[in-house]
């Protein structure tokens, strides 16, 4: 088999290190050399539109791209930030047929999934997936996963281990991968949850026909829905129907995160794909019962919807506000906010795994002061640590100023990581903490939150654990949840957020 030699880079010259030189002019040097040849070359690189090379790469098969700082030093023997392999991924809903017993620490329980998908009206059989479990799920999976004797998979050209132990295949499961093999398995599966069918609600099944929509009951109220079939997330085919119904399965979490908040929403009435806008007045047009809190900004009074109550989180589901931002504080009193926020935004080449660190680093800084911190991801690129406070006589002049210190001690504790000041140009492969969140006048997306992104993702709260095993694996994925899986969530754990609404704590003075 022939043999190619490729050079991507250029550590030593004419008898003298390039170690500390900028990877920008490593590149140089090593195009100089004009090493080209029948068994030996050196392949281009791309400077910039780093999505559409990454685009290009998964239309040609390939497995991704890795993303280099132009002025970051060759650093032998150590993962550095400044250098990034991020992989195309695709996902599937597989059927789950068998498992295999763990080794080392999993002995004696599920060590992976056997999965499979139908092809031919057969269950044919499609890999092993082994990795993005928490011990709390294998722990479900063995309660839920029903034995049999037999194999559910069809006969084919790969076949489940000997030493499977089989299911009955009535649980599918959504698993991340890099691509398909020749023989149809799944090359490097990740675990990202079962796809749990929650209950349809009833008030929609129930609604009565009328002109351009139907009109149900919600609690005491009484509104039309229109366009329930509308596909507002084209790739996944997401309708306002699967929003609605999404909303109403997490309300128990989220109302009490939307209580007595001024509501900025951004709306997408043609889809995450068509022209959004945000929108901070309440509609006109609203129903007489949804709540409104007028609050003056820029020398003017503005009327913000306040949502309390499920029929509000329906209605607005209706007009396809996909995400919900909300004010540190309560309306009244609009300048007392009840906590406090760090919101980590990753510079590219950085992902939320870097955040990881830096919400660790701020977990541990307060716990040195004594005070708790819980953690959500944003839903989009990064994540967000709040600090709860709940303290009448908090202001934002406090809260501001904390913040804006700890983010400049953490720049100075970790330069190569951490960057607290908002210009773009210092951002490249460091989290930038946006302590200026920490504002009357600006607004956070709210936990649970839907986000206008490919898929329906949403702003999820995280146990510390979670952020741990997110730094430890280097996978940003592992921190991306969907609709179907806050759902599950939610059902399993409750309002892991809820303590932001009620941990009683103050800001510490600065000396």
């Amino acid at each position: 088999m022939p043999v190619t030699y490729v050079a991507f880079d250029l550590l030593w010259l004419d008898g003298h290190p390039l170690l500390d030189r900028s990877y920008e002019e490593r590149r140089e040097r090593l195009r100089e050399l004009g090493i080209d040849g029948p068994s030996w070359r050196t392949p281009d690189h791309v400077v910039g539109n780093g999505a559409a090379v990454l685009e290009a790469s998964l239309h040609n098969g390939l497995e991704g791209v890795v993303a280099k700082k132009l002025d970051s030093p060759y650093e032998p023997g150590r993962r550095s930030a400044c250098w990034l392999k991020i992989k195309n991924v695709l996902r599937e809903d597989v059927v789950v047929g068998g498992w295999l017993a763990g080794t080392g620490k999993r002995t004696d329980r599920i060590g992976a999934l056997l999965v499979g998908v139908e092809q031919d009206g057969a269950l044919r059989y499609a890999g092993r997936v082994g990795t993005g479990f928490t011990e709390a799920e294998l722990d479900r999976l063995a309660k839920v996963l029903e034995r049999r004797d037999d194999s559910p998979f069809a006969d084919g050209a790969v076949k489940p281990p000997k030493q499977s132990l089989f299911v009955h295949p009535t649980h599918v499961a959504e698993v991340e991968f890099t691509e398909w093999t020749r023989d149809g398995i799944m090359r490097h599966p990740s675990y990202k949850g079962l796809r749990e069918e929650a209950p349809r609600s009833a008030f929609l099944d129930a609604g009565s026909p009328v002109r351009d929509g139907v009109e149900v009951r919600v609690g005491e109220r009484t509104l039309k829905l229109t366009n329930l079939d509308k596909v507002l997330y084209p790739s996944v085919g997401f309708t306002k129907r699967d929003i609605i119904e999404y909303l109403v399965h997490v309300a128990p979490a989220l109302l009490g995160h939307l209580e007595g908040r001024p509501l900025t929403r951004v709306r997408f009435p043609n889809g995450v794909d068509g022209k959004s806008f945000f929108e901070k007045q309440c509609p006109s047009h609203r129903p007489d019962w949804v709540k409104v809190a007028p609050i003056e900004l820029s020398e003017k009074i503005v009327e913000f919807c306040v949502c309390e109550e499920l029929a509000t989180l329906v209605w607005l589901g209706n007009l396809a506000a996909l995400e919900l931002h909300t004010s540190l504080s309560r309306a009244e009193p609009i300048e007392r906010p009840t906590m406090m926020v760090f919101d980590l935004d990753p510079g590219p080449p950085a992902t939320i795994v870097e955040c990881c660190r830096v919400a660790l680093l701020l977990e541990g800084m307060f716990e040195g002061i004594g005070l708790q911190a819980l953690a959500k991801t944003s839903g989009s690129k990064g994540m967000q640590v709040y600090v709860p406070l709940n303290t009448p006589s908090t202001t934002y002049a406090q809260t501001k100023g904390f913040s804006k210190v700890v983010a400049e001690t953490l720049e100075a504790a970790e330069p190569d990581l951490v960057v607290s000041r908002m210009a773009k140009s210092l951002r490249g492969g460091k989290i930038f903490i946006d302590y200026s969140q920490n504002d009357e006048h600006k607004t956070t997306v709210c936990v649970y939150s839907l986000r206008a992104r490919e898929r329906p993702t949403v702003s999820t709260p995280i146990t510390w654990d979670e952020v741990r095993a997110c730094h430890a694996s280097g996978d940003p994925q592992d921190l991306v949840f969907d609709a179907h899986q806050v759902i599950a969530r939610v059902a399993e754990h409750g309002d892991l957020f809820a303590p932001v609404l009620s941990l009683v704590q103050e800001v510490p003075a600065l000396s």
